[in-house]
Order: C-alpha cells, then structure tokens, then sequence
C-alpha cells in the first residue's frame, strides 16, 4: 500500500513537472499576475524556484522562499494588482512592462507605478524577477519616499525601527499594515501644517 501511495505521488509529481515544462515562459509569467491580483499566495509561490530571486535596484532584493513568501503576503495585505504588457520572449527570458497599483501607491497619490522588467523562467519556474522603475515612477515615488523618511526619523522612530530592522525592509503581511499607516500618519501631518493659520502677534 505504501508503495502505491508512494508510486502515486512519484507520478503526479513526474505529470506536474512535464506539464510545466511544456508551458512557455510568457504562459508561467500570465500565471503569476493572475496569482497577485487573486491574492493567491500559495500559487504564487508554487510558480517561483527554490532560489529564486525578486530585485529592483536600490529598493528591494529578496532570494529564497521564505523571502518571497513574506513579498507575496506584503503584496497581498496592501491588494496588489498587476498587469504586464509589451512581452518580448528570448529563450529562457521574458522582456515585459509592468503596472502594478496597491493601497499605498494610492495613498501616495502616485495612482500606477511603472517597470520595466526582465523575468527568467526555466523548467516552468520563475527563476528571477529583475524590474526598474520607469523614470517618471522614479521622479514620482522619489517625492513621496523621501520627505516620509526624514518625517519618520524625525517623528516616528520606534515605528520606523519596526519596519527597518537592521536598516533594511522586512517585506510581510504586518509591515504592509504599518507602512500603510505610517503614510497615513505623515499626509495627516502634512495636512495639518498646510491648514494652520499663521498667526502673528499685534504690531508684528
């Protein structure tokens, strides 16, 4: 009985790998958004390598499974959506633009933010994702990241603490709630001093 079980399991796994592989990389890529934007964490860690890795410059650069999955649950938490267009396949290797839009890029008021990306799938995993943002996202995501920061070290050092252990960003469901927040706290305080009235004494 063991063996049969065992037999089984061999097979649907050989009948999972082979339908994978006959799967071409934009078809695996397709796939990916459609896990996003469904919020299907398991799928979408079931379409990733072991090793794989997720980077764009300067911001973000997560290798493995345990990291992949705290970004899938980050992108979940906040309602991510994706959507890629313009794909262009070499071998192994998919050139596509990318939209993604979530809780936080609309709370920025940025509205999309825009990639370009380059995304390896070989035996019908995603090996690597490597997207950059476009110039005008960039310019835009600049505006907002960088006044946030100074008014978090500033004002809300704990909490900044708590979302950047050890200098770098922990990507997970919680710190998706707290960064959201945290935005929220900051335009609130922006707002604020826009509307207080600047009083001055008599004879001034």
């Amino acid at each position: 009985m063991k063996r049969l079980a065992l037999t089984a399991a061999l097979c649907g796994a050989l009948i999972f790998l082979v339908l994978a592989c006959g799967q071409k990389p934009a078809d695996i890529i397709m796939a990916y958004q459609e896990a996003v934007n469904a919020g299907n964490i398991d799928k979408v860690m079931s379409l990733y390598a072991d090793q794989a890795r997720f980077r764009v410059p300067g911001l973000v650069d997560l290798q493995g499974v345990e990291a992949l999955r705290g970004l899938a649950q980050y992108h979940h938490e906040l309602h991510t959506t994706l959507e890629f267009s313009q794909m262009e396949a070499r071998g192994d290797t998919v050139f596509v633009e990318a939209k993604e839009t979530n809780d936080w890029i609309e709370t920025a008021d940025i509205g999309e933010f825009y990639y370009q990306a380059v995304i390896v799938v070989r035996r019908g995993r995603i090996e690597s994702i490597e997207a950059a943002f476009t110039p005008e996202t960039d310019q835009a995501f600049r505006r907002v990241i960088a006044p946030l920061m100074e008014w978090a070290r500033a004002e809300r050092t704990d909490q900044l603490a708590e979302l950047m252990p050890q200098g770098e960003f922990l990507y997970n469901a919680e710190n998706a709630r707290k960064y959201l927040s945290l935005l929220r706290e900051y335009k609130q305080n922006v707002h604020r001093q826009a509307i207080r009235p600047n009083w001055k004494k008599l004879g001034e």
